[in-house]
């Protein structure tokens, strides 16, 4: 992803002010770039005009997540999923938190929820395992 990609984005927008998925495409370009503060202010306008734009919130939790501000990040992955309980990225990018923070019943639970959904996603299973090693 690129500046180019950037530019573009801003394109749509300025042409479409009112559609969020602008702003969470160009959100996630600057996520893309380790520009997390832009992302989260783009994700942030997306969420602000679709407040069910479930993949936004993810998206905006990962970047909290990477800053260290993960209550932050919990609120944006259970209201995504609130919205989407399938959302595989928020139950994965949750599941990842909880277990950072050694809650790893939680992490376990949510890993688990995604291979309901992703039955054939094996670097889950061995993650699974890894924590089970560790409780």
């Amino acid at each position: 992803m690129s500046e180019k990609q950037i530019n573009s984005f801003t394109e749509f927008i300025q042409k479409n002010p009112n559609e969020g998925k602008w702003y969470r495409f160009r959100g996630a370009t600057y996520a893309s770039l380790q520009n997390y503060e832009l992302a989260i202010k783009d994700f942030n306008k997306a969420i602000e005009l679709n407040p069910n734009d479930a993949k936004a919130l993810s998206l905006r939790g990962s970047m909290f997540a990477m800053l260290k501000m993960n209550e932050k990040a919990f609120a944006d992955y259970h209201k995504a999923l609130q919205i989407d309980p399938n959302n595989t990225d928020a139950l994965g990018q949750r599941g990842m938190l909880y277990y950072i923070e050694r809650k790893f019943g939680l992490a376990i639970n949510d890993l688990e929820d995604l291979l309901k959904i992703e039955p054939s996603a094996a670097h889950i299973k061995r993650l699974i395992d890894e924590i089970k090693m560790q409780m």
